[in-house]
């Protein structure tokens, strides 16, 4: 039987481990502003670059992109504590 392992780096905490496919904990991302205001409330991507995918089809100035981060939906928005 074949296993998919990737390496995982999280780079908060500084490691890096080998966690097999269907054990990796599956993050949700949402995008935020530069002031961290949530900008698409209903919207929810199953991974970083669909994210940033979203981005580049809604918005065409390039330099509208630097406006936009994506981030894992349990990050804190602004006015939340």
């Amino acid at each position: 039987m074949k296993k998919d392992f990737k390496m995982i780096m999280n780079i908060e905490e500084g490691y890096f481990s080998i966690v097999p496919e269907n054990k990796r904990k599956k993050n949700k991302y949402k995008i935020v502003d530069w002031m961290n205001n949530r900008i698409f409330p209903n919207k929810v991507f199953e991974t970083f670059e669909d994210g940033w995918d979203y981005i580049y089809k809604k918005f065409d100035n390039e330099e509208d992109h630097q406006e936009y981060f994506v981030v894992n939906v349990n990050e804190k928005e602004r006015g939340q504590i």
